[in-house]
């Protein structure tokens, strides 16, 4: 691919000028996220748009496009943890495009921040203040939510720096696994309950939300994992080597559901490209991206691959944005566009 300076009749000026402008583009992009996973177009796309006589959509760096509807268990990506194995908990961060992840287990027991591609985050591994941590949720003030099943069973809120701000027992639930929050308060699943705790943050014990038992698969009896997605919870449960991820209204009902292997104890959301993360025990240190992306490549979300989404993939391409990674190597190249090629002659499902 060339570079700006390859490029005939540009003076290093005018090379510095279309730098500037190129970062410019990203960064706005990135700072206009929205739940359906689209950015603020950029000048360069919108003149594309123009010529073909069509506003175009896009979706966020990492998703392949911003059309993904209902999750149904398919993996868009899987990396492994900076934490190694042992590797349970999962939770966004409120800023959108970074995840928190904890582990336990052997070695040092430590949190830290990850992008949605497992890249660390510098400077933001601290070591956990319990030492067999659970889940991992972050509320509104930025700080993290974890279960502490050491000795006897409790939450723990810190700041991500690791210091305890404020704890209280769930020792009644036995082996808690994982937590979300929903409207300020916590929701806690544990393996013999099928179904959902809630407590306020000081401690009060709100009730239980029941999960459907007409709906719920018997043959995986361990509710292992539990987030919210803003409207509805995710709930993972489990058998070996498998789990069955259900999709779960406020009021309880089923409202959608998947089977997944291996074994999910983790559950986070990502509002952003509409996409659950996820890890594994029985995977080891593997963390997977979860969605449903049906046509990967219509960039315009009108449900047909043409001319424009041909366009914007090329000027995604030229400015090395992650959107054009369509093979997933975190990465832009001829590989990339090579998969553009194999997925445009294929066309829409």
């Amino acid at each position: 691919m060339a570079t700006d300076s390859q490029q005939p009749g540009m003076n290093k000026n005018a090379v510095a000028r279309t730098k500037r402008s190129n970062r410019s583009m990203k960064m706005n992009r990135q700072q206009n996220l929205n739940r359906c996973g689209c950015f603020k177009r950029s000048g360069k796309i919108k003149v594309l748009a123009a010529l073909v006589g069509s506003v175009v959509a896009f979706g966020t760096a990492g998703s392949s496009n911003a059309c993904d509807s209902v999750i149904d268990g398919t993996v868009v990506r899987s990396f492994v943890s900076p934490l190694g194995v042992g590797t349970y908990g999962i939770g966004m961060d409120n800023d959108g495009v970074h995840a928190w992840v904890n582990k336990r287990g052997n070695g040092p027991i430590q949190f830290t921040q990850i992008d949605l591609f497992g890249t660390e985050m510098s400077g933001t591994r601290a070591n956990s203040p319990v030492a067999i941590p659970q889940g991992i949720v972050m509320d509104a003030s930025g700080e993290l939510w974890l279960i502490d099943r050491r000795s006897f069973e409790r939450t723990v809120r810190h700041t991500t720096s690791g210091s305890i701000t404020s704890t209280f027992d769930i020792g009644n639930l036995g082996n808690p696994n994982d937590l979300t929050m929903r409207n300020g308060n916590l929701y806690v699943v544990a393996p013999n309950n099928p179904g959902i705790h809630q407590y306020q943050p000081d401690g009060t014990y709100v009730g239980f939300l029941a999960i459907d038992s007409n709906a719920l698969d018997s043959t995986f009896p361990a509710t292992d994992a539990v987030t919210y997605d803003g409207t509805n919870f995710w709930v993972a449960r489990g058998r070996l080597g498998q789990s069955k991820v259900y999709e779960v209204a406020p009021d309880g009902s089923v409202l959608s559901s998947f089977v997944f292997a291996p074994r999910l104890l983790g559950l986070g959301y990502d509002p952003v490209n509409n996409h659950l993360l996820a890890t594994s025990g029985d995977a080891g240190d593997t963390i997977f991206v979860i969605g449903a992306v049906s046509c990967p490549i219509d960039f315009n979300c009108d449900g047909a691959v043409d001319v424009l989404d041909f366009f914007v993939f090329i000027s995604l391409f030229d400015s090395d944005d992650l959107i054009a990674d369509l093979d997933g190597s975190g990465s832009i190249d001829v590989l990339d566009f090579f998969a553009f090629i194999t997925l445009f002659a294929a066309g829409c499902p």
